[in-house]
């Protein structure tokens, strides 16, 4: 989830050249919890972004906790906030696994990766 398309554009580039070609991108936390819930899908990993308009990234995560939406779902929060408390915070979430520094590299998909 990410509402900046240079950031989305940047992070496709990364995840394509690891091979990973099925994948959706919403703009806001509001949108992904819609598409989650109307196509019944879990996915895998979620990349996240914690400053978005509508619904940023840490209300979507207590939504998500809220309905059971993505539970199983390793969440990377991939942002440029620096600030202390949103990475306190994110991490509250067990599905949370890093917190990462835009932007999306190859390093950081196979970092990503190696959590499976």
């Amino acid at each position: 989830m990410e509402d900046d398309e240079v950031a989305n554009y940047l992070s496709l580039n990364a995840l394509e050249s690891c091979g990973i070609t099925n994948v959706h991108v919403t703009q806001n936390g509001k949108e992904a919890i819609n598409f989650l819930e109307q196509e019944k899908i879990t996915p895998d990993i979620i990349l996240l972004d914690l400053n978005m308009p509508i619904m940023g990234g840490l209300e979507f995560l207590q939504k998500c906790h809220e309905r059971d939406t993505c539970i199983e779902s390793r969440i990377f929060i991939l942002t440029s906030s620096i600030r202390p408390e949103d990475k306190i915070k994110a991490r509250e979430f067990d599905n949370v696994k890093d917190y990462l520094e835009k932007p999306l590299t190859d390093e950081k998909v196979e970092n990503i990766l190696s959590n499976f």
